[in-house]
């Protein structure tokens, strides 16, 4: 009489192509979470320049030296973004961001830089 079950071989190879495609899974799933990081930072850092661009407008008066973004426009940071910081020039908003994975994005007015393995000289 033939038994009806699996083999352990069988088994094991079952096993094994489940770990491969959880593996895969997972990775698919960290690279997302990465990309919504940085995404974040991008557009914060878009925000931040409009919000500053509207302080200008009201206050009339630029800032010309690196300013935290909190508490000077932003009430507090999202926890994917750990530093944000902008500058003013008589024309431009420059603002600087970060992500939690370390990467830097700059927003110069005219478009968004990044991102940038390591903090700007000019910064």
């Amino acid at each position: 009489m033939k038994s009806q079950g699996l083999t352990l071989l069988e088994l094991l190879a079952a096993a094994t192509l489940l770990g491969l495609l959880s593996a895969l899974f997972l990775l698919s799933l960290l690279q997302a979470q990465r990309g919504a990081v940085s995404t974040q930072a991008q557009q914060l850092a878009r925000h931040a320049a409009t919000l500053a661009e509207i302080k200008r407008s009201v206050t009339n008066t630029p800032y010309s030296s690196p300013t935290p973004c909190v508490p000077a426009l932003l009430v507090d940071l999202p926890a994917s973004v750990p530093q944000c910081v902008f500058r003013q020039d008589e024309n431009t908003t420059y603002v600087l961001t970060q992500s939690s994975s370390g990467k830097f994005f700059l927003f110069d007015g005219k478009g968004l830089q990044g991102p940038l393995g390591a903090l700007p000289a000019s910064w």
